[in-house]
């Protein structure tokens, strides 16, 4: 419950402060919610559906990076306006 409601501070002050929020590594924050096997899995899932709830009431702009987008729970894709895929930088050879 903790999380949630350190979660609830962050898109409440976003909203009343009209700023921009973004998370990083989205993919761990909002990752697929899976069968429930323990009390942890529960937990996750609850967090999971709360962010899910509190993303899509923000009126604000939010911005989500992840590195594995196949790993994003699908409900949270459908609330995207838009997805920007942005390709993978090159390592540079060094001469």
């Amino acid at each position: 419950m903790r999380t949630e409601k350190n979660l609830g501070c962050v898109f409440d002050s976003a909203k009343k402060n009209q700023v921009v929020l973004f998370f990083d590594e989205v993919d761990a924050l909002f990752g697929k919610r899976t069968d429930v096997n323990d009390s942890h899995d529960s937990h996750a899932n609850i967090e999971i559906k709360y962010l899910l709830r509190r993303a899509g009431k923000n009126g604000g702009l939010t911005i989500l990076a992840a590195a594995n987008r196949p790993d994003i729970d699908k409900a949270l894709m459908r609330r995207f306006y838009f997805v920007v895929d942005i390709p993978q930088r090159r390592k540079l050879r060094r001469k």
